[in-house]
């Protein structure tokens, strides 16, 4: 139960585990609040970020500071 008013509520993505996909961007449309796990920094790791199904630090930063 929530006291005093009714508020908006807020939108939380969380995304782990995963390579970059489009239906994650999907999903954190609107999101007050979205968290996206990099595994890999280096660059020369791509291959085996993509191997292990992984998202790079690059990729993951690049959606976090994209406008929702």
């Amino acid at each position: 139960m929530v006291l005093g008013p009714a508020r908006k509520g807020i939108k939380v993505t969380y995304c782990t585990d995963s390579r970059p996909l489009e239906h994650i961007v999907e999903a954190a449309e609107g999101s007050d609040l979205f968290i996206c796990e990099g595994m890999y920094a280096e660059k020369e790791k791509i291959v085996k970020a993509k191997q292990y199904k992984h998202m790079t630090f690059t990729r993951q930063q690049t959606w976090q500071r994209e406008p929702a």
